[in-house]
């Protein structure tokens, strides 16, 4: 067969096509350059001289891997020149694609606070349902609360020995004020009690405290204290995520952008 090569002017290729007998026509190059022409003028064509180059190289050399890379680089990079605003623009898209989509997922971790859309099924305990969706923190708030407590009070450190490390006077002191203002408040001339009662505080209110070390695990349910503050307000709990993971939330986002242009590349 005929050695083709790039540079052979795709106008004389196809006059010289028209001038021969098609079905009489053996030439695999040119029934190649045929087909290319037919399909899409003369880049087509160009490819098709291309990829068949690189069989007939391949069969001759058998299979030269070498080769064969080169001539898909020349392709590459001929392609490039035809249209470089598409291939710079692939992975810019990429990135922007990586970045939005990691930045949308951090997002439905956390928000929204409370259900968005009707919930006319929703599996118990799911952050999503047919036509609603509730941020995972504050859907498993509960469960995050009951697990925290349980870290904090059974591994960490007990109620018992947190509460005893308190001093009695101290913890008396801060009480008394609020105690002062709730009998001013709640009881029958309440100012009248509320003097009578401020120098005896002290002195009360560190015999409560003292009690309270000795039993406070029986007086204080820790975890229904802790859960239910949390279930009050949950954006206290997506709050808490957020200053403790900052970093590594901020970086997942960055790595969408990162990893998507790279990608793209």
């Amino acid at each position: 067969h005929p050695l083709i090569t790039l540079n052979v002017n795709s106008r004389q290729l196809i006059m010289l096509v028209a001038t021969r007998r098609w079905n009489s026509l053996k030439d695999p190059a040119l029934s190649f350059w045929r087909s290319a022409r037919c399909a899409d003028g003369a880049t087509s064509a160009r490819r098709s001289l291309l990829s068949l180059q690189r069989n007939s190289s391949g069969v001759a050399s058998g299979g030269g891997l070498g080769h064969g890379l080169r001539l898909a680089v020349v392709e590459g990079a001929h392609d490039f020149k035809a249209r470089p605003l598409q291939y710079l623009t692939i992975p810019v898209v990429a990135g922007l694609v990586g970045f939005i989509t990691n930045w949308v997922g951090v997002k439905m971790l956390f928000y929204p606070i409370e259900t968005v859309g009707p919930e006319i099924w929703r599996p118990k305990g799911t952050p999503y349902g047919l036509l609603c969706w509730q941020g995972v923190v504050p859907t498993k708030a509960e469960k995050m609360a009951q697990r925290l407590t349980d870290i904090v009070t059974k591994k960490l450190l007990s109620l018992s020995e947190a509460f005893g490390r308190l001093d009695p006077a101290h913890f008396a002191a801060l009480l008394q004020p609020s105690i002062e203002e709730a009998i001013r408040r709640d009881a029958p001339y309440g100012g009248v009690w509320a003097a009578v009662m401020k120098p005896f505080l002290p002195f009360f209110l560190r015999r409560v405290v003292v009690e309270l070390q000795k039993d406070i695990e029986n007086v204080l349910d820790v975890e229904q204290v802790v859960t239910s503050a949390f279930l009050r307000d949950k954006r206290v709990l997506v709050d808490l995520f957020h200053k403790v993971g900052h970093a590594e939330l901020e970086f997942l986002v960055n790595s969408g952008l990162f990893f998507g242009f790279l990608l793209g590349l």
